[in-house]
C-alpha cells in the first residue's frame, strides 16, 4: 500500500473522515480549569479581607468603653454618665458643669443679660426683685449654686454710687464690678439682712451691680436701692 503526502496541509488530531470530538456539560479543558481555580482563589482572598476588617471593628468596639453612648470613651470623657458632657460639647453658661471637658467653667456674670440697665443721675432708685432657680450662678463661690441678678449701671454725675441690698429670706451678697467685670468691692454679711456698698463715680462710668445670696441654693425676694450722690 502506498502513502499520499500532501504538501502544505495540516492534519487534525483525529482520524481523517471522523467527526470532530465535542465536550459535554461539566467537562472543561485544562485552560478552563486553570481560569476557574484563579477565580476561586480571588473570592477566597476577598472573603478573608472582609473577615479581617470585621475583626478589627469588633476590636474597636471592645476597646471603646462608652457608658453614656455619646461616642467618647471614659478615658477622654470627663463625665461618662452624662451624654451632654464630652470633649467638643457646647459649654452652657454658668451651669456649674464643665460641659466640654476643658477644665474650665464658662461663667461670667457680666456676659449675661442684665435685669435692668440704669442711667443714674443724683437721686434714689428702689427696686424689689426675686431670685429664682433660673437666675445666675456666680463663679466666685464653690461648691454649690449661688443665685444672682445683675444690674448694668451708667452714672451721669460726679459723686458716689451707693448700693444697698436687703432681704430677710436669705443671706445677702452684694458686688460692684467695673466695665471689665472686675470686682471693685463686695459685702456678704453673715449676721445681717442688709449689704451695703459705695464707690466714687464720674459721668459716663459703667458698672455692674450683682445682687444675690451668699448661701447656696437660697432664693427669695429682696429690695435693692441704687443712688448717685453728687458732690
Amino acid at each position: 500500500m502506498g502513502f499520499l503526502i500532501l504538501s502544505g496541509c495540516v492534519l487534525p488530531p483525529w482520524p481523517i473522515g471522523a467527526p470532530a470530538p465535542t465536550y459535554g456539560e461539566g467537562e472543561e479543558t485544562s485552560d478552563q480549569d486553570e481560569d476557574s481555580d484563579n477565580e476561586d482563589t480571588g473570592l477566597e482572598d476577598e472573603d478573608s479581607d472582609e473577615d479581617d476588617a470585621a475583626s478589627d471593628d469588633d476590636d474597636d468596639s471592645l476597646n471603646l468603653n462608652d457608658q453614656d453612648g455619646d461616642g467618647w470613651a471614659d478615658e477622654d470623657d470627663c463625665d461618662d454618665n452624662d451624654p451632654s458632657v464630652h470633649p467638643g460639647a457646647d459649654e452652657v453658661h454658668c451651669d456649674g458643669i464643665d460641659n466640654d471637658c476643658d477644665d474650665q467653667l464658662a461663667c461670667n456674670l457680666c456676659e449675661a443679660e442684665a435685669r435692668l440697665s440704669l442711667s443714674l443721675t443724683p437721686g434714689d432708685y428702689q427696686y424689689g426683685g426675686s431670685l429664682t432657680l433660673d437666675s445666675l450662678v456666680d463663679e466666685n463661690f464653690s461648691p454649690g449654686n449661688y443665685y444672682f441678678d445683675v444690674y448694668a449701671v451708667e452714672t451721669l454725675a460726679i459723686g458716689f454710687l451707693d448700693v444697698s441690698l436687703t432681704s430677710a429670706a436669705f443671706r445677702p451678697h452684694l458686688e460692684i464690678r467695673d466695665s471689665s467685670c472686675e470686682v471693685l468691692s463686695e459685702d456678704s454679711p453673715l449676721l445681717s439682712d442688709t449689704a451695703w456698698l459705695f464707690t466714687g463715680v464720674q459721668p459716663g462710668d459703667s458698672f455692674y451691680v450683682v445682687a444675690g445670696s451668699n448661701y447656696p441654693d437660697q432664693v427669695g425676694t429682696y429690695s435693692i436701692g441704687l443712688s448717685v450722690t453728687g458732690l
